[in-house]
């Protein structure tokens, strides 16, 4: 089976529930040994966004099954890696944590897949970041409107963009009361990528945005994450320092 592992927590003193998700379903299962220093093999286990072909046992001894044995398909440390890496690795583990119930959190299993084989690459982190964060939130039920304003439908005199309302917004449409949040060029940038979340790959590799632009979005969007959701991103805080 391929999972990716969400989480690990102790279980007694030397053993692991591990949460993970795969293309059908999110579920823990029990794996002994991960906490044994001497238990090189399993050890490889403690590793958030680790990916993994597993099978387990038939044993109804545990509350959760067990694991059997495993191979690593592919581990998001593999090579050289940054404190970067390492904040977008936890980044895309919280976002596949968080965003979703458990009952759902398996539609985000491809996407997870496919951001996770571009670590290895020379990626925008914050770009990489955003995307999986606009498909999180997609999964979710938030579709953004991007191609004409959310209210009236007008595509003429789009001004701003807004998280809470939804989408583009005219000038019509927009209080008078309301302070512009995005600019011109960042509405651009945030139509672009949720015009094409689909393809990941192509849009992390053969685009480039301003930095800045790309990080006051994706706080935007940690922001609207926890207003709506009530989730908090925690490593998007440290992501800010690094």
């Amino acid at each position: 089976m391929d999972l990716i592992i969400l989480s690990i927590n102790h279980y007694k003193e030397k053993d692991a529930v591990i949460t993970a998700i795969s293309e059908k379903e999110c579920f823990s299962f029990l794996a002994k040994g991960v906490f044994n220093e001497r238990n090189i093999e399993n050890n490889v286990l403690n590793t958030p966004c680790l990916e993994i072909d597993a099978s387990f046992l038939d044993n109804k001894q545990y509350k959760h099954p067990v694991l059997k044995e495993f191979s690593i398909i592919h581990s998001p440390l593999g090579g050289e890696y940054s404190l970067s890496t390492l904040l977008t690795i936890s980044f895309l583990g919280e976002v596949s944590s968080k965003i979703l119930p458990p009952e759902e959190m398996h539609l985000l299993f491809l996407p997870l897949k496919e951001c996770l084989s571009l670590l290895s690459g020379e990626v925008d982190y914050d770009l990489l970041s955003l995307i999986y964060l606009f498909i999180a939130l997609s999964k979710s039920g938030y579709c953004f409107e991007v191609n004409q304003c959310v209210n009236c439908g007008s595509k003429e005199g789009i001004y701003d963009f807004s998280f809470d309302e939804g989408g583009l917004l005219c000038k019509d449409c927009i209080s008078k009361r309301d302070k512009r949040e995005f600019e011109k060029d960042e509405i651009l940038v945030i139509r672009y990528i949720v015009n094409h979340l689909s393809n990941i790959t192509e849009t992390v590799t053969h685009s480039y945005f301003e930095k800045e632009t790309l990080t006051k979005i994706l706080n935007r969007a940690v922001i609207f994450a926890s207003d709506s959701l009530g989730v908090t991103i925690n490593s998007f805080k440290m992501m800010k320092k690094a």
